[in-house]
């Protein structure tokens, strides 16, 4: 679902970083989140909480850039307010609704893939540029997944580490194939430049595929993943801080304890929600990301790491 979510702008950051090459990056950013994965270290609950909370940034942001383009950071801080508050009064996304909004969301991803392919582009060729090199090709790959990475890092949330490493594995499988197959038609139908330079990618492939009244029935996706995903991963971040050495004492009733872990990610999603466009919160998200990941495999084996509580 979080995957779903961010790549209504990372198709877009993920062209402008790696050209025709961004589903190679995709894949290579999936298999970075599986070692990490394997490696089993996971990040410190700040630093988890705190990626939680630039990816709330970024969805809210991509909320508002495509259904209130005019008014992007006012709109985005009123989605992080309303979002934080229903998961500071201790609504907990379950796992039956993540997997209905999934379900919904592999399903308009499958349509989305059958529109770019049925329509024929125009314009999307590469004659008359240079030849690709090795190096090249390699270093838009690595730089496409850098920015990408965001998009992986949260899939292991929801997940009883307990089960062992096959859920996750299998998610990140799954999600990297969905992802690269979303990307590739993209790519297919807008061309590299046209695609990386789009605020709304869905949109405007839709309208160069020739199916400009399907935009109504993807604005609703957009603002069914971008608000839920929303919800997930702010209930993600108060759990995390739960985790940490930030939580409070357990004194506290439990709604007032959750109103106290909420308010630090919502605060930093609504502060973040002012930047200039979702792909900038996206490159920060991965990059925040990449540290906590990094952060995580160098910690010696025995730093234990607090119990984490389902998050979404």
């Amino acid at each position: 679902m979080l995957l779903g979510a961010g790549l209504l702008v990372g198709i877009a950051a993920g062209a402008a970083a790696g050209g025709w090459w961004m589903p190679g990056g995709l894949v290579l950013a999936g298999l970075l989140a599986a070692a990490a994965e394997w490696a089993r270290r996971p990040a410190w609950p700040e630093l988890r909480a705190a990626v939680a909370a630039v990816y709330a940034a970024m969805l809210s942001l991509t909320f508002a850039t495509y259904l209130v383009p005019g008014h992007t950071a006012g709109t985005a801080v009123l989605l992080v307010a309303v979002s934080a508050t229903v998961v500071a009064l201790g609504w907990r996304p379950d796992r039956h609704f993540r997997r209905l909004v999934t379900a919904l969301l592999l399903v308009a991803a499958a349509a989305f893939v059958a529109v770019c392919l049925a329509i024929r582009p125009v314009g999307t060729g590469t004659a008359g540029g240079p030849a690709p090199t090795v190096l090249g090709v390699a270093q838009d790959v690595v730089v496409s997944a850098v920015v990408l990475f965001a998009l992986f890092a949260g899939l292991d949330r929801g997940l009883d580490r307990g089960q062992g490493r096959g859920p996750v594995l299998l998610r990140l499988a799954g999600a990297t194939g969905v992802a690269a197959a979303v990307a590739s038609a993209a790519l297919y139908q807008l061309g590299p430049e046209r695609l990386g330079l789009s605020p709304a990618p869905v949109r405007d492939v839709l309208v160069a595929a020739d199916a400009g009244g399907l935009v109504g029935i993807a604005h609703a996706v957009v603002a069914l993943a971008t608000v839920a995903g929303m919800v997930v991963v702010l209930a993600a971040a108060r759990d995390d801080l739960g985790g940490s050495a930030l939580a409070p004492r357990r004194g506290m009733s439990p709604r007032a304890r959750g109103m106290v872990l909420t308010a630090p990610p919502a605060l930093l999603a609504a502060g973040l929600a002012v930047l200039p466009s979702p792909g900038t919160a996206l490159l920060l998200a991965s990059s925040v990301a990449l540290v906590a990941t990094v952060l995580g495999c160098v910690r010696p084996r025995g730093a234990a790491m607090p119990a984490r509580r389902s998050g979404g």
